[in-house]
C-alpha cells in the first residue's frame, strides 16, 4: 500500500471571538507583500466588502500552498498537498508574520487545527478490509445487503478542554472504492509547534492504521 495524495492538507489557525477579520485580512496583505516569495492577491492596504460577502478570501500564494482567510469560521488558513510546504509556511505565518503585526498569538487563538483527506492505494479491497476488521456479527445484515461502509474515532466526547480534538474516520475512497481508501483526519491543539510537526507522523499513523486492519 502507498499514500497516494493529500486532498488537500490544511492547516487553520481558528481565532478567539472578537477578532477584527477585516483588519486582519489588511495586515496579513500588507506584511506578506513585502516577503518575495509571496504573491499576494488583492491589495495589500484594503478588505473587500466582496471579500466579506463571499466568505472566503485568499490572501497570497507561495509556491502551491495558499492562505486564505474564512470570515465565517474567524480562521486563517493554510493549504496545500504537500504536508511539508503547508506546515513551513503556517510556522512561518503563525510564529513571524502575525507576531510582527501585533498579534499576540496566547491570547488571540483559540486552536490550531489540521485536517486532511489521505488517499491510500491498497492491494485488497477496502470495503472487505473493513468488514472483515469488525467483531460484530453481520451475519444479521447480510441479507439486507448491509455491510460496514466506515470505520470513526474520536476523542470529542471525553476531552472538552479548549482545543483538544483527534478524529479519524476510514472508508473506501468515493472514486475508486475497490482498491483505495480515504482517511480523513482532524487533529486540533492550542501548541503551535506540535501542530506543525504532525505532519512527520501523518504518513506512518495513516499506514500503520490501515495494516492494523487487515491483520
Amino acid at each position: 500500500m502507498k499514500i497516494e495524495r493529500y486532498e488537500p492538507y490544511h492547516i487553520g489557525i481558528k481565532f478567539e471571538s472578537g477578532q477584527d477579520m477585516g483588519v486582519l485580512i489588511g495586515r496579513i496583505r500588507k506584511a506578506l507583500s513585502t516577503r518575495n516569495d509571496y504573491k499576494v492577491t488583492g491589495e495589500p492596504q484594503i478588505a473587500p466588502a466582496i471579500e466579506k460577502a463571499s466568505g472566503k478570501a485568499v490572501l497570497a500564494v507561495k509556491d502551491d500552498v495558499k492562505i486564505e482567510l474564512n470570515f465565517p469560521a474567524a480562521a486563517l488558513n493554510t493549504i496545500g498537498e504537500n504536508p511539508k510546504e503547508v506546515s513551513d509556511t503556517f510556522k512561518e505565518v503563525a510564529s513571524e508574520v502575525l507576531p510582527s503585526e501585533g498579534y499576540d498569538m496566547d491570547i488571540v487563538v483559540s486552536f490550531y487545527e489540521i485536517l486532511t483527506h489521505v488517499t491510500i492505494k491498497s492491494d485488497k479491497e477496502p470495503t472487505a478490509i473493513l468488514n472483515n476488521s469488525m467483531k460484530l456479527d453481520l451475519k444479521l445484515f447480510k441479507q439486507r445487503n448491509v455491510s460496514v461502509s466506515g470505520l470513526k474515532m474520536s476523542n470529542e466526547f471525553m476531552l472538552r478542554d479548549r482545543g483538544r480534538l483527534t478524529q479519524v474516520i476510514v472508508e473506501p475512497n468515493a472514486t475508486s472504492p475497490r482498491d483505495k481508501f480515504k482517511v480523513s483526519l482532524t487533529y486540533r491543539s492550542i501548541d503551535k509547534v506540535e501542530i506543525a510537526q504532525f505532519y512527520e507522523k501523518v504518513e506512518d499513523f495513516v499506514i500503520k492504521l490501515i495494516q492494523s486492519l487487515e491483520t
